[in-house]
């Protein structure tokens, strides 16, 4: 006998229940596997690793991903509210004192039915001082005999924690390349990315024979401060599509000064990418660059990507409207 129709719709429908019923089961009775997520910020002293850090916290707040947000323990939460007041105040940041150095955690939990099976991404957030970057990246720009040697002085807390991350993250001043030596200056911040990331990535091979490569961001700071208007007395401002468009200019300038270390990143790591970002500035709403660097530097199961007939629905809605 051929099954009806409605028979076959109670037999779908018994089926999606029972599916939910066992994954309510299973995630109510298994203790939740925490999967982290370890990101380390390099750059040198006053280069806006913190601002940075901050800047990225706010962002994660009110951005529509896949997993909801919840930074873990009573200090990261006074330090991050603390920095994004500051931010938003358009006041300066101090620098991170050598004796200070703290890491930020967030709790990535999933949304939906996912939520049952236990699965959570532990997001963490080292800021270091950058006087750890500095005799990083100096010990690198050595022979590498020496730098052998030199690599073993380093901070060793600070060291574990960027030859073990998921991501590094290399952060430049934007403001300190342009005048009349930005040449000088561009080539100097391009050979110290080449040979950092070098030394990084043989240290992290050397201890860990099978691990797998490294993710890899370029990013540059305090891009407002290349604009002839800017004012360090109000930091916190929005800029025009003018301003964005010297911004964008600048930076196609930055990538072709930078194309040795683009390079050595595209080929030495998992995957790398280049942003150009404002803790401060904002344009359309939006802190420059933020977004776009918030979506990299996640897990790919966080970022919320359009589902496969999302152009299709609103393309069908425009011919409607038309």
């Amino acid at each position: 006998m051929t099954p009806t129709f409605p028979s076959l719709l109670s037999v779908l429908a018994g089926g999606a229940g029972a599916v939910i019923l066992l994954t309510f089961v299973i995630g109510r009775f298994r203790d939740p596997a925490t999967v982290g997520w370890r990101i380390g910020v390099l750059g040198l002293p006053r280069a806006g690793k913190t601002s940075l850090i901050g800047a990225l916290s706010a962002v994660l707040k009110t951005s529509r991903i896949n997993r909801r947000v919840q930074p873990t323990g009573q200090e990261t939460i006074r330090r991050l509210g603390n920095i994004e007041q500051a931010l938003d105040e358009g006041k300066s940041i101090a620098p991170t004192e050598k004796g200070d150095k703290f890491s930020y955690r967030f709790l990535l939990t999933p949304r939906g039915l996912l939520r049952w099976l236990g699965v959570l991404r532990e997001l963490e957030v080292a800021d270091f001082p950058g006087e750890f970057s500095k005799e990083l990246i100096e010990s690198s720009d050595d022979d590498c005999c020496i730098a052998r040697g030199k690599i073993f002085l380093l901070d060793p807390q600070y060291l574990d924690w960027m030859v073990s991350s998921r991501l590094i993250i290399f952060v430049v001043d934007a403001s300190e390349l342009q005048g009349p030596d930005a040449h000088i200056a561009k080539a100097r911040r391009s050979a110290e990315v080449i040979a950092t990331w070098q030394m990084l990535a043989d240290e992290r091979a050397r201890r860990w024979r099978h691990a797998s490569k490294m993710r890899a961001a370029l990013v540059f700071t305090k891009c407002d401060m290349i604009l002839t208007n800017y004012n360090p007395s109000n930091k916190h401002r929005e800029i025009g599509d003018e301003e964005r468009a010297r911004i964008d200019k600048f930076a196609k300038i930055c990538r072709e000064s930078f194309a040795s270390a683009i390079t050595t990143l595209e080929d030495g790591a998992q995957e790398a990418s280049i942003h150009f970002t404002s803790a401060y500035a904002e344009c359309r709403g939006q802190r420059i660059g933020m977004a776009e660097l918030l979506r990299y530097v996640l897990p790919g199961d966080s970022v919320r990507k359009p589902g496969r007939f999302a152009g299709l629905w609103r393309w069908r809605r425009g011919r409607k409207r038309a």
